[in-house]
């Protein structure tokens, strides 16, 4: 199994919305205006998939008007059945809203305070008195990454305790920012002992319920469903190749949840309407945490000068981003059921948002690659680190190809394509780019470093520099 954690036609559907079976929505937006978005929206994501074969469901809303509820491509390719606004997929780390929700309504009861330790409920690991609830919100306790283990098929409380008892912390907590799927699974664990349940019981009854989020679920490997989507490895015209799908005891409170982006927009309005959690708790994870771009379970960024709180998943099989702008009730939803899909599906929701902004944004454009010799590629392998984001990526060459792969965080493998000297970009989505100076021996990427990577940044436009050290 390949674990992707930190723990992604026609014209514009308006008129036509899945999400009208089940809810009311009030038009606040004149129509003329309205189908001119909408087609944009389309546009884009049409846009998206025949240039970088992105395959999934979108799902995008402001001031509670759906201005795009709609699926492109296949859940299930072999039987031809198309993906739409119901269609179940995995969201991985999308999951980390949710468990950093129930984790701040037992602080707002009174039940835990974030600075308490984690001694109170797990003294046997040796760091347990200087790790605090905040400093797992936020990733800033060094708490070691369970992903970084050989791939493990189920698992249970004790296994992650177990892992964690060896590995010691990989800094002093709050000096240091980096993401660790280990501290979701302990604040999931840590809620359901709380609310005298499990956590996927607490989610169910504290969240899903209330919201009639009726789509959404953990079990996905079991899930008898016609909405559920096949999670793919490689899907294109001619190639459709399911993957291994990765069982939810795994990533439990960092990424186990299953849902739909009509689901996701139910959780948004949960959140805007304060039914689950009030707008003072709301309020304080939204704040960036000693200077990073991370709150309580939530990224920080802007766009057009407002406020944009967002969570990404990776996890084999999809992808996917949910963007939310709380001031003005905007909401954006991507979902694809592709492995390596995340940076796409990143990229398709930044641009949806900008579009709404009437911010630029760019057209994805189709890549024409090139042959290089084995033996330039061969100099290009070697292990390179990102000091930035604390982590290590290995890339080699494998019948004839470049493939990249993170080193401290296995995942899935990803092959980088040529499209100039020392120019490739990920054959998944097209969407990284990645120039290796063979000289300096330095690699550069826009985005994120590669797809495959278990790295929780937005692209935002970001730049990374690793150098080779190996």
């Amino acid at each position: 199994m390949r674990i992707l954690l930190v723990l992604a036609v026609s014209a514009a559907l308006t008129g036509q919305l899945f999400f009208a079976r089940t809810f009311a929505v009030h038009l606040h937006v004149p129509h003329d205006l309205r189908d001119t978005i909408g087609w944009k929206l389309d546009q884009l994501i049409r846009a998206y998939a025949e240039a970088r074969g992105f395959n999934g469901s979108v799902l995008v809303a402001r001031d509670r008007e759906v201005l795009l509820d709609k699926g492109y491509g296949w859940r299930d390719k072999a039987h031809k059945l198309p993906c739409t606004g119901y269609t179940r997929y995995q969201i991985a780390s999308t999951t980390k809203t949710f468990t950093s929700t129930l984790i701040l309504r037992l602080a707002a009861a009174g039940k835990l305070a974030l600075t308490d330790k984690l001694s109170r409920w797990y003294p046997q690991l040796p760091f347990a008195d200087s790790v605090t609830i905040e400093a797992m919100l936020t990733h800033t306790s060094g708490i070691y990454d369970f992903t970084r283990e050989p791939p493990i098929k189920q698992a249970e409380e004790k296994t992650f305790i177990d892992i964690l008892t060896v590995h010691p912390l990989d800094f002093p907590p709050g000096t240091q920012w980096r993401y660790s799927n280990s501290n979701y699974v302990l604040l999931g664990f840590i809620a359901g002992r709380i609310m005298g349940t499990d956590y996927f019981h607490a989610v169910r009854t504290t969240i899903f319920e209330p919201l009639h989020m009726e789509a959404s679920g953990f079990d996905f490997i079991r899930l008898k469903s016609p909405d559920k989507a096949i999670g793919y490895q490689t899907l294109d015209d001619s190639i459709a190749i399911p993957d291994e799908i990765t069982d939810s005891s795994v990533p439990a409170g960092a990424g186990a949840i299953f849902s739909t982006v009509e689901d996701l927009y139910r959780w948004h309005l949960g959140l805007q309407d304060g039914r689950v959690l009030s707008q003072d708790w709301q309020a304080r994870a939204y704040r960036k945490f000693q200077g990073n771009n991370y709150g309580y379970g939530w990224t920080i960024d802007s766009m057009a000068g407002r406020l944009v709180v967002s969570h990404s998943g990776s996890i084999s099989g999809f992808g996917s981003d949910f963007e939310r702008v709380p001031q003005d009730d905007i909401c954006v939803v991507v979902l694809s059921n592709k492995s390596g899909s995340t940076s796409t599906v990143q990229n398709i929701a930044r641009s949806l948002l900008a579009i709404l902004y009437d911010q630029p944004y760019s057209i994805p454009k189709k890549w024409t690659f090139r042959h290089l010799p084995p033996e330039q590629l061969q100099t290009y392998a070697g292990l390179y680190d990102f000091p930035q984001i604390g982590l290590t990526f290995r890339l080699w060459v494998e019948d004839g190809m470049l493939y990249g792969q993170s080193a401290n965080r296995p995942g899935a493998r990803s092959i980088l394509r040529p499209v100039g000297d020392d120019h490739f970009v990920t054959q998944e989505d097209g969407d990284v780019e990645c120039w290796i100076d063979r000289k300096a021996g330095t690699r550069r990427t826009t985005g994120a470093p590669l797809s495959c990577a278990p790295v929780r940044l937005p692209q935002r436009g970001r730049t990374f520099t690793g150098k080779k050290i190996k």
